[in-house]
C-alpha cells in the first residue's frame, strides 16, 4: 500500500468519524435544544472537507503542463547560444555566466523541474556523476572546440618484473609532435614522433616489483614543451604457475623441461616411471580432483597417459573442462586406446614409425641452431591452432579449446638439444610459448580499475568489490567505502580523492594501488572523454518528442491555505454560540 493511499484512508476515516460523532450528539439532544440545522450540517460535513483539503495539501493533484527543454552549461561553455527554448542552468564546472542559476549536479536540477523532457548540453559535456541522470530524456549536445593535446591514452595494467610494458596514445592538433618517456631518475628511456594520425607507441622494460612514476613529455613540432603526464607503473610479483609432469620414463627431454620450469619460477610436481610398479614422484603428483583444481598445466607423454586408470582419465577430462591446460608429448607410437581418447578431445592422430629430421625457423645473420627430430604423425583437428612450426612452415605443436581449458599436442621430441648446443633462450622461448597458449590463466591481481584518469575532488567509481573495502590515501588516512550493488556491474562504490599520488584499494585480502593525477595533467584527455561520452549519450538517448503536455504535481499551498482557514473556522464554530437554541 502506498503512502498516499494510507493517508487517504486515515483522513477519510477521521472525517467520517468526526461527522458521525457530531450527528450522534445532535440526535441525543431534545428537539427543543437542538442547534440550528445549518450549524449541525456545518459541524457534520466540514470535518470531512477539512480532511480532504489536508490530503490534497500533502498530495496535490497532478496538472497538465507543457513539456520543456533544459539547457545545461558545462565546462568550457563559452555562451548559452541562440537555440534557447527553456530554462538555463550551469553545472559547477561551467564558467561564470550572468543571470544563470548554478546547481551542484544535474539530478538536483531535474528534481526541481519535473516537466523537462529534453536536455540541451553546451560545452565539454556531462561529467561522470551526471550521466545516469539523463536516462529516458532526449539529448542534444553542442560541443565546445575539440581539445588540443593528448586525447587518447592507454597503458598496460598488469606488469611483471622483466616484462616489456607499453604506452600508446593519440595527440590531437599538434602535427609532428614529439613524445619522450622519462624514468623516475630523470633519464630518457624512449622517444618517438607521432604518425600522420597523431598516434604513438612507446615501450620499456619493467624493473623489480614496486611502484614508480615515469613522465610522458609531449612537445610540438618545434620542440617546445606542451604537456606532461605522469605514467604510474605498478610492477607486481608474478604468480607462479603450478605444473604437473607425468613421464613414462626418464630422458633428456624431461630433464630439460624440469630445468626450464625451475628457471621460469614455476611450482613443479612430477612423476617419472622407473619400471613396473616403480616411480619417482613428488608429494603432490597424484591425479586427484583437488590437486588438478590447483594445477595450471599438465604435461605428459603417451606412455604416462596409457598408465592412467579410467577413473584418473575421467578426472583429467573433468579438470580440462574446468580450465586445466594439458599437453601431450608424442615420444613414440600412440596406442589404439590413446588414439580413441584423444579423438574424444577433438584430435585425429595417425602414427608412423620413423623419426624425421627438422630445423626450426632461423633469422639471417643469427647462429645456426642444431637439427632436431619430430615424430612422423599426422594430427588433424577442425579447430586446432598452431603454436610451433618448423622451417618449412609445418606444424610441430597444436592446441584447441576443450570446455574452459585447452589441450595441446607436440611431436617435437628433442628440444633439449637447443640447450646442449648453447641456445637455452630458444629452448625457453618454445616452452614459454606453449605455457602461454595452454596453461590455465592466472589472475595476477584484482582488475579493479576506475573508469578513467582520477583527479582530486572528482568522483571515482570502483566495482568488483567485496565487503569492508577501504582506500588508503598517500598520507595514511583510510576511508571505508559504502558498497552498492548495481545491475550488470556488481558491487560498486564511489570515492572522492583529495590529494594526488598513490592510493591503495584494500579489497578483501587484496591490496591494489592506483594513482590520482595532479589537476593540471591530462586536461585534453579528460575533455575528450567528456565530449565523446556525451556525444554517445546523445546518440543513444530517447528520440525527441513533439511538444506535448505532461502531468506534473500541482502546487501544495492553495490546499494548505484552504485547510488552515477551514480548520480555524471549525475551531471558532465549535466554541461559538451561533446557531444554538436556548433551553
Amino acid at each position: 500500500m502506498s503512502l498516499a493511499m494510507l493517508c487517504a484512508i486515515l483522513l477519510a476515516s477521521a472525517g467520517v468519524f468526526s461527522g458521525l460523532r457530531r450527528w450522534w450528539q445532535v440526535r441525543s439532544l431534545h428537539t427543543s435544544a437542538r442547534p440550528a440545522s445549518w450549524r449541525s450540517v456545518a459541524l457534520i460535513v466540514l470535518p470531512s472537507v477539512s480532511a480532504a483539503l489536508l490530503y490534497f495539501a500533502l498530495f496535490p493533484p497532478e496538472r497538465q503542463a507543457p513539456a520543456g527543454q533544459l539547457t545545461v552549461l558545462t565546462a568550457n561553455a563559452s555562451n548559452v547560444g541562440s537555440n534557447v527554448s527553456g530554462p538555463v542552468i550551469a553545472l559547477p564546472e561551467a564558467p561564470p555566466v550572468a543571470g544563470v542559476e548554478r546547481l551542484p549536479d544535474l539530478a538536483n536540477a531535474l528534481r526541481q523541474r519535473p516537466g523537462v523532457q529534453s536536455l540541451r548540453i553546451v560545452g565539454d559535456g556531462l561529467p561522470a556523476r551526471d550521466r545516469e541522470s539523463v536516462s529516458g530524456l532526449s539529448l542534444e549536445f553542442e560541443s565546445a572546440a575539440a581539445p588540443v593535446g593528448l586525447v587518447e591514452y592507454w597503458q598496460m595494467a598488469r606488469i611483471t618484473p622483466g616484462a616489456q610494458w607499453t604506452v600508446r596514445g593519440r595527440i590531437q592538433g599538434l602535427p609532428g609532435a614529439g613524445i619522450r618517456l622519462i624514468d623516475p631518475a630523470g633519464k630518457l628511456v624512449s622517444q618517438t614522433a607521432v604518425d600522420a594520425t597523431g598516434r604513438f607507441v612507446l615501450n620499456e622494460a619493467a624493473r623489480g616489483p614496486g611502484l614508480s612514476e615515469y613522465q610522458l613529455k609531449i612537445s610540438d613540432a618545434a620542440g617546445k614543451p606542451f604537456e606532461t603526464l605522469t605514467v604510474p607503473i605498478a610492477v607486481s610479483a608474478p604468480v607462479p604457475m603450478r605444473m604437473l609432469s607425468l613421464s613414462g620414463g626418464p630422458n633428456a627431454e624431461v630433464k630439460a623441461l624440469r630445468r626450464w620450469a625451475v628457471d621460469a619460477g614455476a611450482v613443479l610436481d612430477s612423476r617419472i616411471a622407473l619400471g613396473p610398479g616403480m616411480a619417482f614422484q613428488t608429494e603432490n603428483a597424484a591425479i586427484t580432483q583437488a590437486g588438478l583444481r590447483e594445477t595450471d598445466w599438465l604435461i605428459l607423454d603417451e606412455r604416462a597417459w596409457d598408465a592412467l586408470t579410467s577413473s584418473e582419465k575421467r578426472t583429467v577430462r573433468d579438470a580440462i573442462a574446468g580450465g586445466l591446460g594439458m599437453l601431450l608429448r608424442l615420444t613414440g607410437p600412440l596406442s589404439a586406446n590413446a588414439s580413441a581418447d584423444f579423438a574424444q578431445l577433438g584430435f585425429r592422430i595417425r602414427n608412423e614409425n620413423l623419426l624425421q629430421g627438422i630445423r626450426l625457423p632461423e633469422k639471417a645473420g643469427k647462429p645456426i641452431w642444431p637439427g632436431l627430430n619430430r615424430r612422423p604423425v599426422s594430427v588433424q583437428s577442425e579447430s586446432a591452432q598452431i603454436v610451433l612450426r618448423d622451417s618449412n612452415d609445418q606444424a610441430l605443436a597444436v592446441w584447441r579449446t576443450v570446455g574452459q581449458g585447452r589441450v595441446g599436442i607436440i611431436w617435437l621430441t628433442d628440444s633439449y638439444r637447443l640447450s646442449l648446443a648453447g641456445f637455452p633462450e630458444q629452448h625457453a622461448r618454445i616452452w614459454s610459448s606453449l605455457a602461454t597458449a595452454l596453461a590455465r590463466p592466472r589472475i595476477i591481481e584484482n582488475a579493479i580499475k576506475p573508469e578513467s584518469l582520477l583527479y582530486p575532488d572528482q568522483r571515482a567509481v570502483f566495482c568488483q568489490l567485496e565487503n569492508a573495502a577501504q582506500i588508503a590515501a598517500p598520507d595514511g588516512r583510510k576511508t571505508t567505502l559504502v558498497i552498492e550493488s548495481l545491475p550488470r556491474r556488481g558491487n560498486c562504490a564511489g570515492f572522492w580523492p583529495t590529494t594526488p599520488g598513490w592510493h591503495y584499494l584494500q579489497n578483501d585480502a587484496m591490496q591494489q594501488p592506483f594513482f590520482v593525477h595532479p589537476v593540471e595533467q591530462g586536461r585534453a584527455l579528460y575533455r575528450q572523454d567528456e565530449q565523446q561520452t556525451t556525444r554517445q549519450l546523445a546518440t543513444l538517448a530517447a528520440p525527441a518528442k513533439a511538444p506535448a503536455r505532461i502531468a506534473v504535481p500541482g502546487p501544495h499551498w492553495p490546499y494548505f491555505l484552504a485547510w488552515l482557514v477551514l480548520t480555524c473556522l471549525l475551531w471558532w464554530l465549535e466554541r461559538s454560540k451561533i446557531g444554538m437554541r436556548k433551553a
